[in-house]
């Protein structure tokens, strides 16, 4: 009997950290997507400080959380996700807004992504 006990608190245990998991990818991305979104305005205002800020903050949240997102998400899809913000900063140093914002709209839609393939819902389950 104790057995059963065990394994039923192990099994809640693991579905308690899978579901933290999935909330913590999920704010962690919204972030993110917030700051480049903010990134994205200032270089159709050819606001290149705000920019730059705006870029500092979604790479330094980006790594904040890199553990969690590195156990949660395939490495394939964080490295393009780093590919496009190392382009984004090339990009804002040459002040390119076309071209910053064609890679903000492909990160934006990475993350986007990301976040809703991770979510919890019935059409995820099945």
């Amino acid at each position: 009997m104790a057995r059963f006990w065990i394994s039923i608190l192990l099994l809640v245990a693991l579905v308690a950290v899978g579901f933290w998991g999935i909330y913590a990818l999920e704010q962690h991305t919204g972030v993110v997507i917030r700051e480049v979104e903010q990134a994205a305005v200032g270089a159709a205002q050819e606001n290149w400080e705000l920019v730059r800020d705006r870029l500092y903050r979604a790479r330094s949240a980006w790594e904040d959380r890199w553990h969690l997102a590195g156990s949660l998400l395939p490495h394939q899809v964080l490295d393009e996700a780093d590919a496009l913000l190392d382009q984004m900063e090339l990009y804002l140093s040459r002040q390119e807004e076309l071209s910053f914002q064609a890679i903000a709209r492909r990160l934006l839609s990475l993350l986007r992504t990301l976040a809703e393939g991770q979510r919890i819902t019935w059409w995820n389950l099945l």
